[in-house]
């Protein structure tokens, strides 16, 4: 039989996530053997450090504008080898923060896939996977994962989703707003987690748009992305456009530009227009076709170009 744990230490030796990670949460406690670490701003040890906790990574965190990482172990009360390590990376925006969690939880995939994170209540935004979970909370991204070399991936999943719920709750306190790109993107026909904030290039292939969000929609069948760009100002959402208008493949054509790409090998077609300071387009959905499929075949899959300049001015016509 394991032995319980003597669950003594009340908080992590770093001063500005003592009072965010909890002493114990849902039959874990903070190891009493591990004060945890913390580098970046304000931490003894240097932000190159967090390399070392994200198994080469730190590159996507630098871009996101991360500022600050520190990482807490949790074990269970009861003892055994199931451990929680949480790391809290504090980015220099709370679009950052949220860039990244959707970089987490959705990524380069589709997230209509079973395997993607689902959600869970914490935060402005958190999501449940296989055995590991994210939550958002202002300019802070929280991943948690729970790790037990005894069990199984079945077993795992049962058994973590009971404390990963209570740690999402936990370290997500008060919900707050979301970023306004995603708060414009229309919740009819979204895909459960559909959604990427993107710093820059909202479409893959075309540089130098500026952040936005994307939306993953899918409706009898048919599957498509829309993508909104809530500029700082109407120039600012002019040079964005004209970003889409110059690059490869962009003709000018009713409601703006028609820009036709490869993404993933797959043919696709995005439609662009420009309202005020807002940017929006809306393209077919490269992950469910095959490279070099027919015409006859896409056409089950994606909305046709009518379809598309109609629903784009029915979202840009709901646009507060």
């Amino acid at each position: 039989m394991a032995a319980r744990v003597s669950c003594t230490r009340t908080h992590v030796d770093d001063s500005e996530t003592a009072a965010i990670f909890a002493a114990k949460v849902e039959g874990f406690c903070l190891d009493p053997a591990d004060g945890g670490e913390a580098m970046g701003e304000g931490a003894k040890e240097p932000l190159e450090k967090m390399c070392d906790l994200f198994d080469g990574e730190c590159k996507v965190y630098e871009d996101h504008g991360v500022k600050r990482v520190a990482r807490a172990r949790y074990v269970r009360e009861s003892g055994g080898g199931a451990t929680l390590d949480v790391y809290a990376s504090r980015f220099d925006a709370p679009a950052s923060a949220y860039a990244m969690f959707t970089k987490r939880v959705v990524g380069d995939g589709d997230p209509a896939d079973s395997a993607t994170p689902k959600p869970t209540p914490g935060g402005d935004a958190a999501a449940i996977g296989i055995g590991n979970a994210y939550v958002v909370r202002g300019p802070t991204l929280f991943e948690i994962t729970y790790s037990d070399d005894q069990a199984s991936p079945a077993e795992i999943e049962k058994a973590s989703r009971p404390v990963l719920e209570a740690m999402a709750k936990t370290l997500g306190g008060t919900a707050g707003p979301l970023p306004s790109a995603v708060a414009l993107l229309p919740e009819a026909s979204r895909v459960t987690e559909g959604v990427r904030l993107l710093l820059d290039e909202v479409v893959r292939g075309v540089k130098g748009t500026g952040p936005g969000a994307v939306g993953y929609y899918a409706d009898n069948g048919k599957r498509w992305r829309l993508a909104i760009i809530d500029a700082a100002d109407e120039p600012a959402a002019k040079k964005a456009f004209a970003a889409f208008g110059a690059a490869p493949g962009a003709k000018k054509s009713a409601p703006g530009v028609v820009l036709s790409m490869k993404d993933g090998g797959v043919s696709v077609e995005w439609l662009v227009t420009l309202r005020g300071r807002r940017v929006l387009a809306i393209g077919d959905e490269p992950r469910v076709a095959r490279a070099g499929a027919p015409a006859d075949e896409t056409a089950k899959l994606w909305l046709d170009r009518d379809s598309k300049a109609k629903m784009l001015e029915e979202v840009a016509g709901k646009l507060p």
